[in-house]
Parts: C-alpha cells; structure tokens; sequence
C-alpha cells in the first residue's frame, strides 16, 4: 500500500507558521514548505495570518490541546471582530506595494479579507463620511482652505547658494 501523508493538524501548522516568521524566514521558505501549512490552515486563517504579520504582531498559534473545531471557530471570530487589524494591514500592503511598483519589485500577494471584516470596514468608513458632512453643515458649510493643484502653485527656490538672489 503507497504512503499516502496525512494532513497536519491545526496546531503544528500554526505552530510551524509562527516558528518561520520568529525566525524571520518566511519570506525565503520553499513553496512545497509552505503548502502543507496553507492546507492545514485554510485560507481565512491564512489570510489572517498574513495580515498579524503585516501589522508586526505575533502569529497566531491554535492550542495543541484543543478541539480543531472549536479552535477554528474561536480564531474566526477573533479575526472578523479586530476590523483594525485588518485596516493596518491593508494600508501596510498598500504601501509595500506603490514602493515595489516603483522600485519594478514583484508586487506582494493581495490580502482576501473576509466579507465581515469588509462590511465592517464599509460601516466605519460611510459612518467617517456621515460625521465629516455633519460637522461640514455645523460649521457653516465650509469646506476649508481652497486646494491648489501642484502644477499650479509656485515652489519656493532651493535652499543654498543656487536659490539665494544677491542684490
């Protein structure tokens, strides 16, 4: 009978994921390294993972003693409640990747955020959008200083022997 390799459980897969990014080689881990873990975590968790690891916070590490079900159920509720997580990473990845595409680096792999966190992040922002129109009517209707495109308005001359005018 062939050797057919069972899937890791739960809590080695969070536990060798973790051990990676500690030991700052995830981003040089092989793929066929990387896989197993992938499959053992599924992609909500990995996703998550991803973001904790945007952000700099520790990776996420079910407990070996626990129920796989109950584990899994714990961490999606932990991840769809911190909205603010999930903000941070997305501006984190934004920023590594305006840098890549200038540098001409690959672009980082996209983060999937699950459709709660989306929703929430929705909310946050249409209810931001709501307090600034209603501080805007408050306030007389305002809408502050006159913006000037940057094609338009005069830069000051460089600082230094070049931009100083003798007279």
């Amino acid at each position: 009978m062939p050797y057919v390799p069972q899937p890791l459980a739960l809590a080695i897969a969070t536990r060798d994921y973790a051990r990676l990014v500690d030991a700052g080689s995830f981003d040089s881990a092989r793929p066929s390294a990387l896989r197993p873990l992938w499959e053992a975590m599924g992609p909500a968790i990995w996703h998550w993972q991803y973001a904790l690891r945007l952000t700099g916070q520790t990776a996420w590490r079910a407990r070996p003693d626990a129920d796989e079900r109950r584990e899994r159920t714990l961490v999606h509720l932990t991840m769809t409640r911190d909205v603010d997580t999930w903000e941070r990473a997305m501006r984190r990845l934004d920023a590594i990747a305006a840098r890549a595409r200038a540098l001409g680096d690959p672009i980082p792999d996209p983060l999937a955020i699950p459709r709660e966190v989306r929703e929430a992040i929705d909310a946050r922002q249409a209810a931001a959008l709501e307090r600034v129109a209603r501080r805007q009517g408050r306030e007389g209707g305002t809408d502050g200083p006159t913006l000037v495109p940057v094609e338009v308005r005069p830069f000051p001359p460089p600082p230094g022997p070049a931009g100083s005018v003798d007279p």
